[in-house]
């Protein structure tokens, strides 16, 4: 086993040995980890969906140009007033930028035909409060 001699903060002695997992490694110690830090919001994807360009969405916002390229790339985090400002300029919830467009338009979708089967669910019913109505009319009783 080699060993290397090597400073540390804690001894300023540069005779300490150094062996094996003992020495300082600037990268990750599980390589598994990502190295950089990635934002889990999709503008990147949103600005695809809408036909807005990088360029575009820096001219609306007045950010940048290099606010709006690290904020699309995931280098810069956001805030609520950022994310807010993006979901003006894309016409979506703020909400929705932290999700994938697919899985926004699909929640979407559903909440659309949630809320025509509860009209329908209304409608019938009115329907039938209306025709018992008319029944209780016809015969002449409340009971």
């Amino acid at each position: 086993m080699r060993t290397v001699f090597q400073k540390t903060e804690q001894n300023t002695s540069p005779f300490v040995p150094i062996t094996g997992n003992d020495r300082f490694s600037r990268s990750s110690y599980n390589r598994n980890m990502p190295k950089r830090i990635r934002h889990d919001w999709y503008l990147r994807e949103w600005l695809a969906t809408a036909g807005i360009s990088q360029a575009d969405l820096d001219r609306l916002t007045e950010w940048g140009k290099r606010k709006t390229s690290e904020l699309v790339s995931g280098k810069q985090r956001y805030n609520r007033e950022v994310v807010n400002e993006a979901a003006a300029i894309l016409h979506v919830a703020p909400f929705e930028l932290l999700m994938h467009p697919d899985d926004a338009m699909a929640i979407r979708q559903m909440r659309g035909a949630a809320q025509k089967f509860i009209t329908i669910a209304h409608d019938a019913d009115e329907a039938d409060e209306d025709a018992l109505a008319f029944d209780l009319q016809k015969t002449g009783t409340n009971d």
